[in-house]
Order: C-alpha cells, then sequence, then structure tokens
C-alpha cells in the first residue's frame, strides 16, 4: 500500500475538476470462498451490482472480474491484490461496498483515507443525467 497514500491531493483536486461527469464507482465485496459455489455466487452478485451502477449512467470497476480465478494461474499472495486494488482506487470517485469481508474492509478504509463517496445501497446512487 506504499503507493496508495502519495496522491491524496491529486486525487480530491481531480474529484472537483470531475463535478457533471458520470461518477467512476469501485465495487467492492467478497470474492474468496472455499466454496466454489459460493465464490460464483460472490462474482455473480457483483456483477449485477456493476451493471445496475452502468444503467444509472456511471462507469464502474470489477476487481472481482479482472483478477477471477487468478489465485489458480498466480503465485501472488493476498496483499498483492490488496495493493493492486489500493493503485485502482485511486482514480474513483466513489466506492460500493456490497459488504464486509477481509478485502472490502481495508478497501473501504481505503476509500475512507482518500476521501470517496462511500456507497452501501444500489439506492443511494444518483441517475446521471446528461
Amino acid at each position: 500500500m506504499k503507493y496508495f497514500n502519495k496522491k491524496v491531493k491529486q486525487l480530491k483536486v481531480e474529484q472537483k475538476i470531475r463535478k457533471g461527469l458520470p461518477l467512476r464507482i469501485y465495487v467492492a465485496g467478497p470474492y474468496t470462498d472455499k466454496n466454489p459455489i459460493k465464490k460464483a455466487e460472490n462474482v455473480s452478485l457483483a456483477e449485477k451490482v456493476a451493471l445496475e451502477i452502468q444503467s444509472k449512467g456511471h462507469f464502474f470497476y470489477l476487481p472481482h472480474k479482472m483478477t477471477e480465478d487468478w489465485e489458480h494461474k498466480s503465485n501472488a499472495n493476498w496483499e498483492y491484490y490488496i495493493d493492486l486494488h489500493a493503485w485502482h482506487i485511486q482514480f474513483y470517485d466513489a466506492i460500493y461496498i456490497i459488504s464486509s469481508s477481509p478485502g472490502t474492509d481495508v478497501e473501504e478504509k481505503m476509500a475512507k483515507e482518500k476521501g470517496l463517496k462511500i456507497y452501501k445501497s444500489l439506492d443511494e446512487i444518483p441517475i446521471f443525467k446528461k
């Protein structure tokens, strides 16, 4: 998370510049589970959330799909993925929290430190009108 803490001021300036544009929303929620069916359900739910965000006119980032099944393809550890997601969070205006998990809790903490808007209900997300 070394990189994460370097750009707080830059991010806040950029957020002011982006007013009047669609939000960029990072989707955070449980991913890993020893039960492959539960893991697939976690990914499916995250996809549904992302599509709802898109239907409201906003952009989303879905880390669930970016690194899906990489634990079988890579020797990277949990901390690597947290650092990767921390790097991405800095580029977003808001974070949507599906529910708590060890990774989601870290991502939410990062978002709070960056001053991002935190959504926990899809009803909270405004509809973007051009």
